[in-house]
């Protein structure tokens, strides 16, 4: 049998273990919320930020371009692929963006470039050179490996017009993709978890143009099926999201930025992806829980060791009162020994009970005592009185058969009368007839003391056998 102290120590230490684990829980799960929520905001916020710094420097790139188409030297059909060429270092050297710039013909054959290879070579072709053919500027819409340069590019290309308005020249430039790259890197400096973020930039078909894990990827990999891309066509220029890494086999918080373009630069569909695992924005949590946890633990064993004092503070008193209990029950109903106990509290209201039921048991035993010898002494005045009615009877069964041989006695002498009568009966029939009635009235008496002394006779036999 499990003893009080035992069941109550085992009751509160599981009441406060339960609440310790259901306190962790919901510190953690609270916590979680909100790391994840402000981890989520900072992630759109950043994220939407390095995408308009990405949008400016594209803006201003398509400016410096629309600006070059405008030079005299670049318009001009008598300036020299010396004088053209002196110009474009200029401008590469006062903007450092470009890794080169060069002016083309209108049949492909390049006529200047800064970087003095292929002079009268003719170009390949490719989008930015289509486009700028046929009128249109294109900014940053076609990025590609340049063999030229041997690395990935940006193509920033111009048709140049004559006098007349007419298509006769096209400026390109290419600005090395590691600009954008340090750009996007701003995000790693963020503080916090910065330095553990993932970070890719995809086009508007959803081609990997950056990616600090994917580097190999670039201009390579499509991330179609990337859930936080397929969240960016959604329609929403922010947002983020929880999914699952497949490869990692973790969850990861992923923040995306549309671009919306710069002024009268409208974009080109990119879409900047940042995502970092909720095992890194969850650490606080985690730790704060394992505190917790901790804390909670150190709690609960002191609650043992103050449940253990104060359950064998509040037994002993139990105790005590128990062992009184049966030493009074050992002394064979001893009701002379009371309960010692002080306290102020519900165990000192019992033992105050309880000795106040001893006093009750106690004042009933006297009072039965004394009832006890209140019965013994009206039972012998019954017995005195008893035994003087058996030696009455006695007295009155004798007198009673004294009377019954007198009875006898007469009726002999009265059969004798009757004979002496009966010689005379011719003579005196009336007096005869009255005497008879008598004899018969007499006989009846008789018969009837005879019975009456049985029954005393009996009486009295019964009280001397009882007494």
């Amino acid at each position: 049998m499990m003893k009080f102290s035992s069941k109550l120590t085992v009751w509160v230490v599981g009441t406060v273990a339960v609440f310790s684990g259901a306190l962790s829980v919901v510190v953690f799960s609270t916590s979680a919320k909100v790391l994840r929520e402000k981890i989520s905001s900072r992630l759109e916020d950043s994220s939407g930020y390095v995408m308009d710094m990405i949008d400016r420097m594209l803006f201003e790139r398509a400016n410096d371009i629309r600006s070059l188409t405008e030079e005299p030297v670049i318009q001009s059909a008598v300036s020299s692929p010396k004088a053209i060429r002196k110009y474009l270092l200029r401008i590469l050297r006062d903007y450092k963006y470009y890794a080169s710039i060069a002016l083309f013909a209108k049949d492909g054959t390049k006529i200047a470039d800064t970087t003095g290879m292929n002079i009268g070579e003719k170009i390949k072709g490719g989008r930015s050179w289509e486009d700028a053919l046929s009128g249109k500027e294109s900014f940053a819409s076609e990025i590609e490996f340049s063999e030229e340069l041997n690395m990935p590019v940006i193509y920033f290309a111009a048709p140049v017009r004559n006098g007349y308005g007419n298509i006769y020249r096209v400026i390109r430039a290419q600005v090395p993709i590691n600009k954008l790259y340090d750009m996007i890197k701003v995000l790693n400096k963020a503080d916090g978890i910065g330095a553990n973020l993932s970070i890719e930039l995809v086009d508007q078909n959803n081609l990997l143009l950056y990616s600090s894990v994917n580097p190999q990827g670039v201009l390579k990999d499509s991330y179609a099926n990337f859930p936080p891309a397929q969240a960016a066509r959604q329609g929403r220029n922010k947002g983020s999201l929880i999914y699952t890494d497949p490869n990692r086999r973790d969850q990861q918080v992923a923040a995306f930025a549309r671009e919306t373009g710069y002024l009268d630069f409208s974009g080109n569909g990119w879409t900047l992806i940042v995502h970092v695992s909720t095992k890194l924005i969850f650490a606080p949590a985690s730790k704060l829980r394992n505190m917790t946890t901790f804390f909670l633990c150190v709690m609960l064993v002191c609650c043992v060791i103050l449940m253990l004092a104060l359950t064998n503070k509040m037994a002993r008193p139990l105790k005590i009162l128990q062992k009184r209990a049966l030493e009074i029950s050992a002394r064979s109903g001893d009701l002379t020994q009371m309960i010692e106990i002080t306290t102020q509290d519900e165990i000192g209201g019992l033992a105050a009970s309880f000795n106040k039921v001893l006093e009750s048991l106690r004042g009933i035993v006297t009072q039965n005592r004394n009832y006890s010898l209140e019965i013994s002494a009206a039972a012998a005045q019954i017995f005195a009185a008893t035994r003087e009615q058996a030696s009455g009877a006695n007295q009155q069964a004798s007198a009673v058969n004294q009377a019954s041989t007198t009875v006898k006695e007469l009726a002999v002498t009265a059969a004798q009368i009757a004979q002496n009568a009966e010689n005379v009966a011719k003579t005196a029939e009336r007096t005869m007839a009255g005497m008879q009635e008598i004899n018969i009235r007499v006989d009846g008496t008789a018969k009837k003391i005879l019975a009456l002394g049985d029954k005393s006779q009996a009486i009295g036999n019964t009280f001397v056998k009882h007494f």
